[in-house]
């Protein structure tokens, strides 16, 4: 702009691709059919959730020479940054059937007590449901 004010901008492109695994062994929950469906099925993606593909990233900066003498530079900069999408969405895959199946148990106070000799005991009055765990299909790569 002048010789003392230099104004920069620009545009970055991010594509963090979803984690997959190699062997197509995770399973989703999907709340359509109310039942797991293996990942790269059914038009479920290996991932488990679509990939984020309009991560724009703009940037602007400015730099203020102050003073005469040039000793002196005033900088200040704005962007929008992407970050990898944490691994979560991905490990939750694994904790539903048939790989994972596990229940929290605890403990009901002194009439049934959990030890650590036998933390299930045989007359455990509680049935629990099967569980399973879901990722949100159109889960976005967070930014800041």
């Amino acid at each position: 702009l002048t010789p003392r004010l230099t104004l920069s901008a620009g545009l970055r492109y991010e594509y963090n691709s979803p984690s997959v695994d190699a062997e197509d062994r995770a399973n989703i929950y999907d709340p359509l059919t109310r039942s797991l469906v293996a990942v790269g099925t059914n038009g479920i993606p290996r991932s488990g959730y679509e990939p984020d593909r309009n991560n724009f990233a703009p940037r602007v900066g400015v730099a203020w020479t102050l003073g005469e003498s040039g000793e002196t530079v005033l900088r200040a900069g704005y962007g929008v940054y992407y970050d990898q999408s944490p691994l979560a969405p991905g490990e939750a895959l694994y904790f539903n059937k048939p790989y994972f199946d596990f229940n929290l148990f605890f403990s009901l106070g002194p009439f049934l007590p959990l030890t650590l000799d036998n933390p299930f005991p045989s007359f455990f009055p509680l049935a629990l449901p099967d569980s399973a765990l879901a990722i949100q299909r159109d889960l976005r790569t967070p930014y800041m």
